[in-house]
């Protein structure tokens, strides 16, 4: 027969798979349930990797982001999208939301972006801004003004500089301004509009060049965000909203190309 200290040790041997089989499933079952999914315009990718990092590292809690424009996102959150918070790129979107009912809290302002047009290094040999302004640049992409602010924004500028004739047969539309960068990058356009905060420093600013559109070129961008119904019941979704508006997330947010409420 098998000694008392040989059964011990076989059973502690089958023991411990079990044991910690048993402790990893409900880890997972909670990591689930804890993260949380967050839509976010185009514009704030950037910005947002770095919080949702930040927020990680200090709770646990995983916010994985949708990102798309604002109308394209508000268009999935209408038709039940599962989203538990909503950083949108205006505030008339979010507050459309809140007034059909669609939303947890009202919304509140996060963030307000600038608008910069971006050449590649080597792509205009003059001073930019002249060539712009003089309507000599061969092709602008600006993001669609039908679904993405920093697209309407762009707009204005044209409108209220008086170049949207002379670049009228020259502009390329992409859906958001990631696309806008896209095109730029590839030679698909001369310059784009883009969000500030998608070049903030580093290797973006040594591949090209940016002229900030004046404060009274365009209507304010701010952007507001919003806690859809999705993520009342959420247990942690009010948890990262109290987050991106605290001190240390603010200062992170302005430091990455946007001013702050």
């Amino acid at each position: 027969m098998p000694r008392p200290s040989s059964i011990s040790r076989r059973l502690w041997s089958r023991f411990v798979p079990l044991l910690l089989l048993a402790l990893i499933l409900p880890s997972n079952r909670l990591h689930s349930s804890e993260t949380l999914h967050v839509a976010v315009a185009s514009n704030f990718r950037t910005a947002f990797q770095a919080l949702a990092d930040t927020f990680a590292s200090r709770t646990g809690i995983r916010a994985l982001p949708s990102y798309g424009s604002t109308g394209k996102l508000h268009a999935q959150i209408r038709h039940g999208a599962p989203f538990h918070i909503f950083l949108s790129a205006d505030t008339e979107t979010p507050r459309r939301l809140h007034a059909a009912g669609l939303t947890a809290e009202a919304p509140f302002i996060y963030a307000i972006g600038k608008l910069v047009l971006w050449v590649p290094a080597g792509t205009l040999d003059n001073d930019m801004e002249r060539a712009f302004r003089s309507g000599a640049l061969s092709r602008i992409a600006m993001a669609n003004p039908g679904v993405a602010p920093y697209g309407r924004a762009a707009r204005q500028v044209l409108n209220r500089l008086d170049l949207r004739s002379p670049y009228a047969d020259r502009m390329v539309y992409g859906e958001n301004v990631g696309q806008v960068l896209t095109f730029v990058a590839s030679g698909n356009a001369e310059a784009g509009f883009i969000a500030r905060a998608q070049v903030p420093g580093g290797e973006m600013d040594k591949r090209g060049r940016i002229w900030q559109a004046p404060s009274d070129s365009h209507d304010p961008i701010a952007q507001s965000a919003v806690l859809l119904n999705n993520g009342k019941e959420h247990p942690h979704a009010r948890r990262f909203i109290t987050f991106i508006t605290s001190d240390d997330a603010r200062t992170r947010i302005a430091k990455l190309g946007y001013d702050v409420p």
